[in-house]
């Protein structure tokens, strides 16, 4: 029986999704019911979802949807990258750094990113996500220019913070529309591709950043026309998300409501809700008093610590006796290998069921390689060593995969979005801590920094194994207590969180 939306908020119906029925009730579900049951009036007619639609409106969520998101995430890659590729060109000795002050750079990014993380995510839940989402970028990309006026390490220091500071949002909202969006089967490998883009924000910044250093115009350094136009970019792309990126389904520019109602209908099953812009302070507090919470920020932690190694790539190559543009051309290699993980592991994924845990620690193995690499041959061996960085980014898959944690395992929308906030605030920290482990004097092998990574590999091994067990340990129980019929009833796209619903089940 297809289902029926004419404007009876008691109506019970069902929806054939993949051709399975599955029961509605959109009874009492505020402005996601009202929107449902208008759609339905409007068309006169029954709304259903075939398995013909719902693979029609997923090529068409990833024809508007991801190139948007994917741009934008390539976009805040090179603006956040742009200090390696600057350092390369003159910026330390142009700005007068000394001692840790480099690496303090990237430290004061992610402490804006620490203190501006959970205010954000609030102002992100109460507005729409096409405001917040342009306007911080438009504020950010005229922070990137800013860096062109500095003229000393304060200067430099304040712009890292404030900038910091304003694209520390971005992939919370990215994880969260993700899962607005999508299956918790299909979003594995969507957050993988465009976290991916980070690769790809490599490759474009490395081959720009190749050009740019050739230009020598009116005796600006070349790494100011870098802050310049990277920072103008951003700028001009904030207009386009503020015409074109939606809020939520129920106010994209590409659906009729028909289908609206139909791209909701799609997630029904994944019992995380859709949207919900009132703070529900009930969440917040079963977010602390779930034990994945503190699991999944430290496995973020861990690996956002070994994200340090990142910001001294350009360094590494350098002092192995490449010059500064082949330093930077090296660079669109390592985007390339981090798309190659990437891509690699997120399909593993789909096609490998409940294997999320499982693949976060195996895409670790390379790293540890490339790591060990770097740790114990000299720098005459300079070419294995360049190999060994190309393995080392490898871990990228498992910060991914960590960081959609949230999305996939956690119900209740202000619940994800405090989870998925911990989680962002423990990947502002770890990027804190990591570049402090490289310490001057040590490269190109880095001792300290290299051992500290695979301190974090170590930690994440024991992590991902415990919070699987944790969650087939909670499946169990939910299914036995379903088999024995002490499972209530609960309403669709109810804003309940994961622990409140028992017919939710956790991914692994």
């Amino acid at each position: 029986m297809p289902a029926s939306f004419k404007g009876d908020s008691k109506q019970a119906a069902k929806v054939s999704v993949e051709d399975v029925s599955i029961p509605l009730e959109s009874q009492g579900r505020g402005d996601i019911a009202d929107f449902i049951r208008e759609a339905g009036a409007e068309d006169g007619v029954d709304i259903e979802v075939t398995g013909e639609d719902n693979k029609r409106i997923l090529r068409r969520i990833d024809m508007y949807l991801m190139p948007l998101m994917c741009v934008t995430y390539i976009i805040q890659y090179i603006d956040k990258s742009a200090l390696n590729y600057a350092a390369v060109y003159g910026l330390q000795s142009d700005l007068g750094l000394h001692g840790n002050q480099y690496s303090n750079l990237t430290t004061l990014f992610y402490v804006g990113y620490l203190i501006a993380e959970y205010p954000l995510a609030y102002v992100a839940q109460r507005f729409h996500l096409r405001y917040v989402l342009s306007i911080v970028a438009f504020l950010w990309g005229w922070v990137m220019m800013a860096a062109a006026l500095c003229e000393n390490y304060r200067g430099i220091a304040a712009q890292r913070f404030f900038l910091g500071c304003l694209e520390c949002i971005i992939t919370p909202i990215f994880v969260l529309v993700t899962g607005m969006w999508y299956t918790r089967k299909e979003q594995p490998l969507r957050i993988g591709i465009w976290y991916s883009m980070n690769g790809v924000g490599q490759m474009c910044a490395g081959a720009i950043s190749v050009g740019l250093g050739r230009i020598h115009h009116n005796n600006i350094p070349s790494w100011k026309w870098l802050f310049i136009l990277f920072g103008g970019v951003t700028v001009l792309w904030s207009i386009v998300l503020f015409w074109f990126f939606p809020s939520s389904p129920m106010n994209s520019r590409w659906f009729s409501k028909q289908d609206a109602v139909r791209a909701l209908l799609r997630v029904k099953a994944n019992n995380t809700g859709v949207i919900d812009h009132k703070i529900k302070i009930s969440q917040i507090v079963d977010a602390f008093n779930d034990v994945q919470t503190y699991m999944i920020f430290m496995i973020v932690l861990l690996v956002s610590i070994t994200n340090g190694i990142a910001n001294f790539k350009g360094l590494i190559t350098k002092q192995l006796g490449y010059n500064n543009e082949e330093s930077a051309a090296f660079s669109v290699s390592l985007g390339a290998s981090q798309v190659f993980w990437m891509t690699l592991f997120s399909y593993l994924t789909t096609v490998w069921n409940n294997s999320r845990l499982w693949l976060s620690m195996i895409a670790l193995i390379p790293t540890l390689v490339g790591l060990l690499l770097q740790l114990l041959l000299k720098k005459a061996q300079g070419k294995i060593k360049l190999l060994g960085l190309h393995f080392i980014l490898s871990y990228v898959t498992t910060s991914s995969l960590a960081l959609g944690l949230p999305a996939q395992n956690c119900a209740g929308y202000t619940k994800r979005t405090t989870v998925s906030a911990l989680a962002f605030l423990a990947y502002s920290a770890g990027n804190m801590i990591g570049p402090q482990a490289f310490l001057p004097g040590q490269d190109p092998a880095f001792f300290t920094g290299i051992m500290t990574c695979i301190g974090c590999i170590g930690g994440i091994c024991v992590l991902c194994p415990l919070l699987r067990f944790y969650y087939m340990w909670q499946n169990r129980q939910r299914d036995a207590a379903k088999a024995a019929g002490n499972v209530r009833e609960t309403a669709d796209f109810a804003d309940e969180t994961d622990r409140e619903n028992p017919n939710f089940r956790y991914v692994l």
